[in-house]
């Protein structure tokens, strides 16, 4: 179809101009860019979890155009196994109710004994940040934001999390969200509670 593709986007708009404007996280995740593809039609796939299902309007025709695709020759390449590490607490995040999510602010991973406690007691999944998993202290499969999961949950507890862009950009579709910090300057701020994490945590 020698058409262009911009994959893994993490947001779609459309500028001022009335071109769809594809959002892709760059430089290992760091910023966000806008992408404008050169060939129509736009081809686009999105991150799971970033966007919500918009309710269908059938009062709108929808324009059907059909293109006829030559023959595409096999490539030779063939999958010979699928193999995953994630474990079942981190892979059903994007499915989770309630997210009790750790950052770096706990100090350490030997402090992470009270967060599963507070985590199991509302029956919550547990997630991080990018800087909490390379430090590891937390595998992979449990990171949220720009370069990890997307996450819709009713409730999001945020213990010791910043709350930078590139964490914020996953959980943007959170209901209620909840900061438990010893900072004021926090960048979280929907619900927040200074204080202390490990006592806050233990008398919930």
């Amino acid at each position: 179809m020698h058409l262009g593709l911009t994959g893994d986007c993490v947001g779609l708009d459309i500028d001022d101009e009335g071109r769809l404007s594809q959002l892709k996280p760059a430089f290992g995740g760091s910023i966000v860019a806008p992408i404008l593809s050169r060939t129509l039609p736009n081809m686009a796939t999105v991150r799971p979890g970033i966007l919500t299902a918009c309710e269908p309007d059938d009062s709108i025709e929808p324009v059907v155009n059909r293109i006829e695709v030559g023959t595409v020759e096999a490539s030779g390449v063939r999958v010979l196994r699928s193999v995953s590490d994630e474990s079942a607490e981190g892979a059903e995040l994007e499915h989770a109710a309630r997210i009790v999510s750790v950052g770096k602010g706990i100090g350490g991973p030997e402090n992470l004994g009270p967060i599963r406690e507070l985590a199991s007691a509302f029956g919550a999944s547990i997630g991080t940040t990018r800087d909490v998993c390379d430090l590891g202290w937390l595998p992979r499969q449990y990171q949220i934001g720009l370069s990890g999961k997307a996450v819709a949950p009713e409730l999001y507890v945020a213990v010791a999390l910043r709350g930078p862009f590139n964490h914020t950009v996953g959980i943007q579709r959170s209901g209620t969200i909840v900061a438990i910090n010893n900072s004021a300057r926090s960048q979280i701020q929907i619900v927040r509670l200074i204080s202390e994490a490990s006592p806050t945590s233990e008398k919930s």
